[in-house]
């Protein structure tokens, strides 16, 4: 019976040499049946498919289908998204202990103990170039200007306690006494607004009223504000009358920047921080306008006397060159990178940072000596005669 199915299928065609039996055998039993009729694997039919020229026909596994699912779940993690199944096997990986080292506490592979350090060369020059500041206090006492130098000499105290509490915080392990956080604070915001306050005196230096021949002074070694005109003295009338303008100039503005201050010691503003200088600064122009033009503009006749002088106008242009001159130091001196010190300055901002105090000395100290220059100065005799008081202190300076 077999014999005779065989012979049907060969008459009719759908057997032929070395070709494989119906799809249905060769894929469930992988078998095929020859040409004599015997049934036979189907791998010993390969060379004859090939010398055929027919593709073979892949086997299937006998296991299929496989059981399909996620990944991710081989790694107890089924909430996880396929998208993140690399970030899981890392994160398997990372909880594995290292062969190495093994029974190794972590503690003893940390970095070497530090020891307490003394200060390097850069915190020593930090400190110690805030002596520089002492440059221009020694020219202006030199140049009867007491209060610009006692104002300078505070500003190199100031700065060099300042510095010396920021390398001794609390949380350093630098030799010597350790600042609070209270007290490094304080001297914070007084060397900020101490440096701030010199250059608006400078200002006033340059433009009036702190020029002395501008305030009449008859002797170069007298406080400007100590020595009033009266008639037993026989003093020439000073320009800046008295401690009226003292209390415009110095007073008055020494208040409101304290008031800036503590309550910028109060807010979330960080001290030093660009917001921090932009206040200070408009701050500073507005109270040297207000200082400048009440001086001026009660004393109408001389105002306009000093700005007929050619020296009025040269004094403009050093005041403007020095505050550009003083911001393009100072902004140099920022863009300087920290070596990632957690507490103080250290590397290379230090050095930068004692190279501006060197440099914004050295420059106030030119500005006084440029002061001096004939073309420059304010002579005594172009502002004899015009009026520099009202009424009743001319009448009293008569009497």
């Amino acid at each position: 019976m077999d014999a005779m199915a065989l012979l049907c299928l060969a008459s009719l065609g759908i057997l032929a040499e070395g070709i494989p039996a119906p799809r249905s055998n060769a894929w469930s039993g992988q078998m095929v049946v020859d040409a004599s009729g015997r049934l036979m694997p189907m791998q010993d039919t390969v060379p004859v498919i090939r010398k055929v020229g027919q593709a073979p026909v892949p086997p299937v596994p006998t296991d299929w289908p496989r059981q399909s699912g996620p990944k991710h779940q081989e790694f107890d993690d089924p909430a996880l998204p396929p998208e993140v199944e690399r970030e899981a096997q890392i994160s398997k990986i990372m909880q594995q202990p290292s062969p190495r080292n093994v029974n190794e506490p972590r503690a003893t592979q940390a970095k070497p103990p530090e020891t307490p350090g003394r200060l390097t060369t850069a915190t020593d020059l930090l400190i110690l170039s805030s002596g520089a500041f002492l440059l221009p206090a020694h020219r202006g006492g030199q140049k009867g200007l007491n209060w610009l130098s006692c104002i300078f000499a505070m500003q190199a105290i100031i700065c060099g306690v300042y510095h010396y509490c920021d390398q001794h915080r609390v949380g350093t392990d630098l030799d010597g006494p350790v600042c609070s956080e209270t007290t490094y604070r304080f001297w914070h915001l007084a060397d900020h607004g101490m440096a701030y306050f010199i250059m608006l005196q400078m200002a006033f230096l340059i433009l009036g009223p702190e020029d002395p021949t501008l305030r009449r002074d008859t002797t170069r070694d007298a406080w400007s504000f100590a020595r009033e005109p009266s008639a037993s003295s026989g003093l020439a009338p000073s320009c800046g009358g008295g401690s009226l303008v003292a209390m415009g100039t110095r007073i008055c503005p020494a208040g409101v920047l304290s008031i800036i201050l503590w309550l910028s010691a109060r807010s979330d503003h960080a001290v030093g921080s660009p917001a921090f200088h932009l206040v200070l600064g408009g701050l500073c122009c507005l109270l040297f306008l207000f200082g400048k033009g009440s001086f001026w503009l009660l004393r109408p006749a001389a105002a306009a006397h000093t700005l007929a002088l050619p020296q009025a106008w040269l004094r403009l242009v050093l005041c403007f060159s020095s505050v550009g001159l003083s911001i393009l130091l100072f902004l140099g001196m920022q863009t300087v990178a920290n070596d990632k010190t957690k507490v103080g300055m250290g590397g290379y901002k230090a050095y930068a940072h004692s190279m501006w105090h060197v440099a914004a000395a050295v420059l106030a100290a030119g500005v006084l000596e440029l002061l001096e220059w004939q073309r420059l100065r304010f002579l005594q005799q172009d502002f004899q005669g015009h009026e520099f008081f009202g009424k009743d202190v001319r009448e009293r300076t008569r009497s």
